[in-house]
């Protein structure tokens, strides 16, 4: 962050230090290729001296927000804001500054620096310079489009109606209810590990077809209901469905394209400064000068960034331990909403193995296996080796995977519901109760057109 403050200022100051030089001892008939008009130089020094006056203003702001902002409601409203503006009044100064860095080398070399042998290096140096300058310009620009744009979340799956599946509609339609929550534009079952709602578009694909959906939508992953039961089921779903009425989805959609759009950044960042390597000579000079500005604008939105993140993870939590209030609330036992906890945690660790078998080895081999018949046939290898001792241990410090968020432990969600985990016996985690999956219709054809390719 200091570096970057360092650097943004470097040629602002330079340029201000050199203008009474250039006042006073500039004459007519001093440059060397082109005459100056005098008042030119004191109009860069008024840009030079607002831009000063503005990256103090950017920079305070910048590191007194980090003190200051720390709910979900102000990075909302304040922060990713300030991160938007932040990006754009950054990438606005650096090419301002570019300007009046080339403007500086014109000047040098039209009035201070003589002409040295040979002519061809002092020429070369000109080019490089002013090359560079005009690249990291162009550089700055061709990469705005990464900030601005982020390709949809892909989804692999099918969306479902109420006429498809009644029964589940009806579960959804009661717990939304119950808990005063939107119900979801889009209900759709995945094969994907993850069981979330979202407000962004997506991209949904199967073998079928492959279109973005908008609105609402709800994600729920088909395997699930061979391992939760019903009242499990509820609560998960009510967990989910409490996000919406959180706002969490809108504070999701912002976060991910902000983090999204700064992933994209760092990796080109990244790719140019591996680009290094294989520089020489008049590149390698001209990279020096790209990589000046980068640093320059890169720093602080990477300042930022690792900021946005540590504050997301605290709020994220917070969301997590509130929404789980709320889904335990339509269980018919609190219990069943940790212990459907602790069996997604052992769906998440089976799921990985299956879609392997399924989608990886079926490139090259014809099989008529379908995710539930594998994935049943490693959930009962691991029923018949569950330690409850060593594997309970394991669920409890699972923390659940989501494409935006930070769930807690499975432990510290269950003690914010005050259940006790000690007294979870294995019965509690491994007896199959299929009352889930009878709420669904034609399961083994979906199980069929999820596995297909």
């Amino acid at each position: 962050m200091i570096r970057s403050f360092i650097s943004l200022l470097i040629f602002p100051l330079l340029f201000i230090g050199l203008k009474n030089y250039f006042i006073y001892e500039i004459t007519i008939g001093d440059a060397r290729f082109l005459d100056l008009n005098i008042d030119i130089i004191n109009y860069f020094d008024h840009i030079s001296k607002l831009l000063i006056l503005s990256i103090l203003i950017l920079f305070l702001s910048i590191l007194s927000s980090n003190y200051l902002i720390k709910s979900q409601v102000a990075l909302l409203n304040i922060y990713f804001p300030l991160i938007n503006f932040t990006w754009f009044f950054i990438r606005l100064i650096a090419i301002i500054i570019a300007g009046i860095f080339l403007f500086i080398i014109f000047l040098l070399f039209n009035y201070l620096i003589p002409f040295f042998s040979p002519k061809g290096l002092y020429f070369i140096s000109i080019i490089t310079l002013v090359g560079g300058g005009l690249g990291a310009i162009q550089i700055i620009l061709s990469i705005v489009n990464k900030f601005t744009k982020v390709s949809s979340m892909k989804v692999h799956g099918f969306t479902i109606t109420e006429q498809d599946q009644p029964e589940l509609f009806k579960l959804i339609k009661s717990v939304s209810k119950n808990i005063n929550s939107i119900f979801p534009d889009n209900v759709i079952l995945t094969s994907e590990r993850d069981f979330f709602v979202s407000s962004s578009n997506l991209r949904l694909y199967n073998h079928k077809y492959d279109k973005k959906i908008k609105g609402n939508s709800l994600c729920i992953p088909l395997l699930v209901f061979k391992v939760l039961t019903k009242d499990e089921l509820t609560g998960i779903i009510g967990h989910e469905l409490a996000h919406f009425s959180g706002k969490d989805t809108q504070y999701s959609i912002k976060y991910s394209k902000i983090a999204g759009s700064l992933k994209k950044i760092f990796k080109e960042f990244k790719r140019l400064l591996k680009a290094t390597l294989y520089y020489e000579g008049l590149e390698y000079g001209l990279f020096v000068i790209y990589r000046f500005f980068l640093l320059m604008i890169l720093f602080p939105i990477i300042f930022l960034h690792d900021n946005l993140i540590k504050k997301n993870i605290l709020n994220s939590k917070n969301r997590e331990l509130r929404a789980d209030k709320i889904g335990s609330s339509v269980c018919e036992k609190k219990k069943s909403f940790i212990s459907g906890l602790c069996k997604f945690c052992i769906y998440s660790n089976i799921w990985g193995s299956a879609e392997f078998e399924i989608f990886n080895k079926r490139k090259s081999v014809k099989t008529k296996k379908t995710l539930t018949r594998e994935f049943t046939k490693l959930l009962d290898d691991y029923y018949a080796n569950f330690n409850p001792e060593k594997d309970l241990n394991n669920i409890m410090i699972f923390e659940m995977l989501h494409p935006s968020d930070t769930h807690p432990s499975i432990h510290a969600r269950a003690e914010n519901l005050n259940i006790d985990v000690q007294k979870f016996k294995k019965s509690d985690l491994i007896t199959l109760d299929l009352s889930a999956m009878k709420i669904i219709n034609n399961y083994d054809y979906i199980d069929k057109e999820l596995t297909a390719i």
